[in-house]
């Protein structure tokens, strides 16, 4: 018997037994659309993360002073211990690092233009942090060094800033703002010089605590706020690390050129984004295998399914596999005639789980507007997991049929 008379009997059989076949189909069909619709949703939660990083600086590192004092007993000092000079010292001495920039940075109460108001979120910094965070304007500049070094009040914006103080259409470059740093702080007036490019990291903005709120910054010069403040301090130290593999050891050598500047009497902490991308993989890979596990599950009762029905096959069946045997028919061709009946009803399972999977992915793509969720990887795989569970699920009832004696068979009732 050829592989297409296989099938024909088969699906011949299906056809027959329909509500059977369709509980036992339904495992599989579960299982293999959980595949396709993990794989498609793990996948790009991975890439959305990678994007967001990317836009913010993959290789960016920072490191503050630590306020965690491990020590009850000893004497916790004031200061952010960190200065411009130190900054010279770290861009000298750090060879992991080829950029860097100090970056202070605080809510202010209110912005205002004529009348109109908002909140954001104030970044004192210098030029380099442009290049450090990825950052690019749509009209205008960023701030250049001339600005540091003139104590310039000039300031670039996010664009939410310019969507709530400005009129659509309405130019911001050269105009005016107001605003007041913080409770009880300083009134000043900046002039818009920049637009930054639109950011937008909805994931990370959870997780990070740096600047997320892109859209509402305020980016003045560092010289300005520590003129203002009336203070030397720098708050946290933003670099760009030669490369992601580097980043934690750049990080550490950070830490130890600040410990050593300041006589070890202050300690810091870091924060690298290599680190964010570790801990995303981890969370989503964690949510994978209880996915899988479940998809497992399901294939698995899918597998029994199977199994029980092709079982149910040939008892149903024996006299006919008698018949069979007496008219030439080898214990091989039973054997792949009932394993080729369980595969057929497992792929036709995939297809119908593959399906499902597609669907449902697309409809997740509709509503996220997240488009390139779909797999052909996680398809593919889906397949093949069918195909597997049909050939596994049928080996026993095949070998069965293919070893039943042809006399007892003949005899059966």
């Amino acid at each position: 018997m050829n592989l297409f008379i296989n099938v024909r009997i088969a699906l011949s059989n299906m056809r027959a037994n329909k509500l059977r076949t369709i509980l036992s189909l339904l495992g599989v069909i579960i299982g293999v659309g959980a595949v396709v619709i993990v794989g498609a949703i793990g996948m790009s939660g991975r890439d959305a993360v990678l994007d967001e990083l990317k836009a913010l600086g993959i290789k960016t590192i920072f490191v503050w002073r630590s306020w965690q004092e491990e020590d009850p007993d000893r004497f916790e000092r004031s200061g952010q211990a960190i200065t411009l000079d130190d900054l010279e010292a770290i861009k000298r001495d750090c060879q992991g690092i080829t950029r860097i920039a100090p970056v202070n940075e605080g809510w202010a109460t209110w912005v205002r233009y004529q009348g109109r108001h908002c909140r954001a979120h104030l970044v004192a910094t210098t030029p380099a942090y442009k290049e450090i965070g990825n950052e690019d304007v749509t009209s205008g500049r960023f701030l250049h060094q001339g600005d540091i070094d003139g104590r310039r009040r000039v300031c670039v914006v996010g664009t939410e800033i310019i969507e709530r103080l400005f009129k659509k259409g309405d130019s911001p470059i050269g105009k005016r703002i107001y605003y007041i740093l913080g409770k009880g702080g300083k009134p000043g007036n900046y002039t818009i010089i920049g637009v930054l490019e639109r950011k937008d990291t909805p994931l990370l903005a959870k997780v990070t605590g740096h600047g997320m709120e892109h859209n509402r910054r305020i980016i003045i010069p560092i010289s300005v706020f520590q003129k203002e403040a009336n203070s030397k301090e720098v708050w946290t130290v933003m670099a760009e690390a030669a490369s992601s593999d580097v980043a934690k050891g750049a990080a550490e050598e950070i830490k130890q050129i600040l410990k050593r500047r300041h006589k070890y009497k202050f300690t810091y902490d870091s924060e690298t984004m290599q680190e964010h991308i570790e801990m995303t993989n981890a969370i989503l890979g964690t949510v994978g295998w209880i996915a899988a596990i479940s998809a497992t599950i399901s294939l698995l009762v899918g597998g029994i399914g199977i199994m029980n029905i092709m079982v149910s096959s040939v008892v149903e069946r024996t006299r006919e596999i008698g018949v069979r045997k007496s008219l030439g028919a080898r214990n091989r061709d039973i054997f792949l005639q009932f394993l080729t009946e369980a595969v057929v009803i497992s792929v036709i399972g995939g297809v119908v789980g593959c399906g499902l999977g597609i669907g449902v992915t697309i409809l997740i793509q509709i509503l996220s507007q997240k488009p390139h969720l779909l797999s052909t990887y996680f398809i593919i795989l889906g397949l093949l997991v069918s195909v597997a569970v049909g050939i596994l699920s049928g080996l026993y009832p095949a070998l069965r049929a293919g070893r039943l004696d042809p006399v007892e068979a003949l005899r059966y009732e």
